[in-house]
């Protein structure tokens, strides 16, 4: 008796072994415990070869059918980003785009608008001139720079794995960008005054927080 005690561990541990293992996948947790029970169905007709009284074909079997469902639930749905791998993102293009603002090359753009909608002065704000030609090439180059940046955040929350990003992504996408769109073009063909245009960058920026803090 004694020596079956000692023995079995190691049966059990070799039939593990042989069918990879658990390779750290939690039984108890929801997709564990639907694969547990499809694993064990899978099994259920494999039938003993050995001796010993234990059907360690059917013990492989399941712990091969397991391993094989598990792996498929994390193919389908991998792990998301953390809050933090995100924020990270989106800091350092902030951080980016900042600098690219300061360039020269944007100078007299930015010194009608801010970089940020939250970085444009009371006197952007009541600026009744409209754009000049000289302007509207400059305005071109920098709007240009400032779309790639909002494409590549659009990137950042589509790839991390999160619902409640996919959810920004869809506000930046569908609401955010064709109303930053429409706004240009009303500056850039003489619509609208640099002070209307800035006025309408701040509200479209506010909506869009607004819209966010509703999404959560």
């Amino acid at each position: 008796m004694k020596l079956l005690f000692i023995l079995l561990p190691l049966f059990l541990t070799a039939c593990v072994t042989l069918g990879g293992g658990n390779r750290g996948y939690d039984r108890n947790s929801p997709e564990g415990i639907e694969c547990t029970y499809e694993a064990k169905k899978g099994a259920a007709s494999v039938q003993a070869t050995g001796r010993s009284g234990l059907n360690f074909d059917q013990m492989y079997k399941e712990e091969e059918l397991f391993n094989l469902c598990m792996a498929s639930k994390r193919a389908n749905n991998p792990k998301p980003s953390s809050n933090s791998a995100v924020d990270d993102g989106v800091k350092k293009f902030q951080e980016r785009v900042k600098s690219q603002c300061l360039s020269i090359e944007f100078k007299e753009y930015y010194a009608k608008t801010g970089c940020l909608p939250a970085d444009i002065t009371f006197e952007q704000l009541a600026d009744t001139s409209k754009i000049t030609p000289s302007q509207k090439v400059v305005m071109l180059k920098a709007r240009s720079m400032a779309d790639s940046a909002n494409k590549e955040v659009l990137m950042i929350y589509k790839n991390s794995g999160q619902s409640i990003f996919q959810k920004y992504a869809n506000l930046i996408e569908f609401t955010v960008m064709p109303q930053n769109d429409s706004n240009n073009l009303d500056l850039y063909n003489g619509k609208i005054t640099w002070g209307e245009y800035n006025q309408k960058r701040k509200e479209i920026d506010a909506n869009a927080r607004n819209l966010t803090k509703e999404l959560r």
